[in-house]
């Protein structure tokens, strides 16, 4: 997941270098994206989702930047299902 592509779709979602390579580290040692535990790492996770989605290939559920948006949809679903 350390393609310049996936980084340019962080930083278009807001993100900084250090909180992507916190992000990637994370995803690379767990092979999910980090659980979401406030309101501001919602808000956060909907906006990466936002980006990569967007800029992913519909058909891709392989590369590693599919499978962390995969990964941010189930961690985001979890979190919306929690706070009902």
């Amino acid at each position: 997941m350390n393609s310049d592509e996936s980084r340019a779709m962080f930083l278009l979602a807001g993100l900084t270098e250090a909180q992507i390579d916190m992000v990637m580290d994370y995803f690379l040692t767990f092979r999910e994206a980090p659980q979401i535990t406030s309101r501001s790492d919602f808000e956060t996770a909907m906006a990466i989702y936002a980006v990569m989605d967007g800029g992913l290939n519909p058909a891709d559920l392989h590369s590693p930047a599919a499978r962390y948006t995969i990964s941010l949809g189930t961690q985001i679903t979890a979190w919306e299902d929690q706070a009902t």
